[in-house]
């Protein structure tokens, strides 16, 4: 995985989604195509995003073939690029290992064609449409790693994170708030409190028992969703 970030303008960023390249499916290629799309402009709704077929009347169809080809080199991506105004282009590519088909989505820095960042999934060749299931995640994760869209792979599970941390914290005081309680009552249960306190005892003694439960198990859920949820950030969400 790379993760060089990318400068963005002050201005929106113009962004080229090539066509799939390496699957002799052309249909499945074009179904393929039209998700990726989707999913990069889900990802990135303040942006310009653009497909080659709006690039036909400026360059020629030759040309775009050998660009999104399995053999293309970054010199005909770097013109491509040139010809669209492009800031960034997204290569996707399809290929089988063994009886997996991988998915590889490639970001590059416009006419450069500096590698910016690259991600992969990869399903089973029995079941290619669940190509179509995985691509969200992939274009969410390859952008961030970009660092496309204001929030870069290393930002993304901050928030998570504290929300876990935040629960451990909860789940400390908790205990805490319990074993006070338990020493109150060992206290009440043999005397040893005067009377006003035995009074205050029996008056918020199960509430500070429902708190102190109460704390340990929202903080458990935090714990356990803020974890989740920073590791769906970080892998793409599938």
């Amino acid at each position: 995985m790379v993760m060089t970030m990318v400068s963005s303008s002050a201005g929106a960023s113009r962004i080229l989604v090539l066509p799939v390249a390496g699957d002799g499916d052309a249909s499945r290629s074009a179904t393929l195509g039209r998700a990726i799309e989707t999913a990069v402009r889900d990802a990135l709704p303040d942006e310009e995003v653009m497909t080659t077929a709006s690039l036909q009347t400026s360059v020629e169809v030759s040309q775009l073939q050998d660009c999104v080809s399995d053999e293309a080199v970054g010199a005909c991506v770097s013109e491509l690029a040139d010809a669209a105004n492009a800031d960034i282009v997204v290569r996707p590519h399809l290929g089988r290992l063994g009886d997996e088909l991988l998915l590889t989505m490639t970001v590059t820095a416009g006419s450069s064609a500096r590698l910016v960042a690259q991600g992969q999934r990869r399903v089973d060749a029995g079941h290619p449409s669940d190509l179509l299931d995985v691509i969200p995640g992939l274009a969410r994760q390859t952008i961030a790693d970009a660092g496309l869209g204001g929030v870069g792979a290393w930002t993304a599970p901050i928030v998570p994170m504290v929300v876990a941390v935040g629960g451990a914290v909860g789940i400390g005081l908790g205990l805490v708030v319990l074993k006070l309680r338990d020493q109150a009552a060992t206290q009440y249960a043999s005397g040893e409190l005067s009377r006003a306190s035995a009074r205050d005892f029996e008056t918020y003694g199960p509430t500070i028992l429902v708190g102190g439960v109460g704390l340990v198990v929202a903080g458990a859920l935090s714990t356990l969703g803020g974890a989740g949820f920073a590791v769906w950030s970080v892998v793409g969400g599938d």
